[in-house]
């Protein structure tokens, strides 16, 4: 089995299939517009079953979607910044293991110093293909948007594991260029979803009782 990822054109009505994969069945989600319209950034494992890449569709063009990065990781999550120019991801180097604080995750030794398989915020440069991880190296990024200037992101994260931590997330600017990580707020609760005003000066977010990740539930702050 697999996903795939359709295109409807809202005069016509046709759906048409953007695919890396060809005709076979293959794992791809993800899909996200450019600003402009005429691209779609994907993710596709057509390459490697399990191993996702970030592919790039030009909607003009008559040609296969681009295949773009070449990691070794789990990729989640593509952003556009706001100017078009880069696209912004979550990764978590070298691992096959799914993200998320619900998935059946390899135990955490426990012992102080031990390194974690961190969810992390990365940056792809379209023209070739490297991903710059951007992201504190001990923090594990659940949620991230971008600041509509392309400076920073906005990021719900904690330190140490993602998988035990999900419930003390706080709300985090991140810059973009240095990665250093500025806490913004502490929740007494839980947060989710941080979205960033288009006039750069607010961040929005679901704050309230969530029971588990992707279980967003509260009010909006």
């Amino acid at each position: 089995g697999g996903t795939a990822i359709y295109v409807r054109d809202v005069a016509s009505g046709q759906p048409k299939r953007v695919t890396a994969a060809g005709g076979s069945a293959h794992a791809e989600d993800g899909a996200v517009w450019s600003r402009d319209s005429h691209a779609l950034a994907f993710l596709s494992d057509a390459a490697n079953a399990g191993q996702k890449q970030v592919y790039l569709y030009d909607v003009d063009g008559a040609a296969a979607p681009r295949r773009v990065t070449d990691v070794k990781g789990q990729l989640a999550d593509p952003k556009w910044s706001a100017d078009g120019k880069q696209l912004a991801v979550l990764f978590v180097a070298g691992s096959t293991q799914q993200t998320g604080a619900l998935v059946a995750y390899k135990p955490d030794a426990g012992v102080v110093g031990d390194a974690f398989d961190e969810q992390r915020i990365a940056i792809v440069d379209l023209s070739n293909g490297d991903l710059r991880e951007v992201s504190p190296a001990n923090f594990y990024v659940y949620d991230y948007d971008w600041s509509p200037d392309a400076r920073a992101f906005a990021a719900e994260a904690v330190q140490g594991s993602g998988t035990n931590n999900y419930w003390i997330a706080q709300l985090y600017t991140i810059r973009a260029d240095t990665g250093a990580a500025t806490s913004i707020w502490k929740p007494p609760l839980q947060l989710a979803g941080p979205r960033w005003s288009p006039d750069g000066k607010s961040i929005a977010v679901i704050h309230g009782i969530m029971s588990d990740e992707g279980s967003t539930g509260g009010d909006i702050y």
